[in-house]
């Protein structure tokens, strides 16, 4: 068994993958099993998520005891997934969307982001991100390939957390595609310089910091036990796949 930054998975066949982010740090995760079988854990009628008491990232652990959490047995007909805030540039058109429980006493402990599933392309006004310019790009160059079916899986992933457990996790969503903003670098890289991107690249980040803060006003904090650095009780899941060439 492996224990990833506090979530227990059993490895496995390749598959798409979540990079795991504790609020007080940041860990990405090289495992790419987990995001299948994350959604296994949660959403088989008789599974659970599984966190573990500890984490030691990346390698096997065997003196660690799992805590797991069943799914409980409660009525979440009247629990959905509500638009709270979006940035559009053309009406009807969100580029960026910040999606939780009507009610923020009603979240749950997790984020999960979609970054580079998003399909919206507006030519017209955003062009198409530079693979090897070196204004913008690392010597490695820019990526401009969406990672597939990210945000369907993001979503579905959410639904599962309200239909087992009662709780509404927010969801943040990049509708614009990898070519016009990467989301998940800084913002020189991201946007190369185009205002509507940026403007996306920032509504963004601050619909994280929003969920965030929301979280924690429902969870609380933590002090980590070895830098002790003030955090959010909470995990924020990066949803990513495979890059496509759709």
């Amino acid at each position: 068994m492996m224990i990833i930054q506090g979530i227990s998975v059993l490895p496995g066949r390749r598959s798409s993958h979540v990079k795991f982010l504790l609020f007080k740090n940041a860990v990405t995760s090289t495992a790419a099993t987990m995001i299948i079988l994350l959604i296994l854990i949660i959403s088989h009628n008789s599974g659970a998520v599984v966190l573990a008491s500890s984490s030691c990232p990346e390698q096997q652990c065997s003196n660690v005891s799992p805590i797991t959490y069943a799914p409980k047995n409660c009525d979440s007909r009247s629990l959905e997934l509500v638009t709270l805030d979006e940035f559009e540039y053309n009406a009807g058109e969100p580029l960026v969307e910040l999606l939780g429980p009507s009610d923020s006493s009603l979240c749950s402990s997790l984020v999960i982001t979609a970054t580079y599933g998003g399909s919206v392309l507006l030519d017209a006004t955003i062009p198409d991100r530079k693979t090897d310019d070196p204004e913008y790009c690392p010597p490695s160059g820019c990526s401009i390939l969406k990672d597939s079916n990210t945000i369907e899986l993001s979503l579905a992933l959410a639904e599962k957390v309200i239909s087992n457990y009662c709780e509404v996790p927010y969801v943040v969503i990049n509708h614009l595609h990898r070519k016009k903003l990467d989301a998940n670098r800084e913002i020189n890289e991201a946007a190369q310089g185009n205002a509507v991107a940026e403007n996306a690249w920032n509504m963004f980040h601050s619909f994280i910091a929003q969920a965030k803060e929301e979280v924690k006003g429902q969870h609380g904090t933590v002090l980590g036990s070895k830098e002790g650095i003030l955090g959010v009780k909470g995990l924020l899941l990066d949803v990513h796949g495979y890059a496509g060439f759709d």
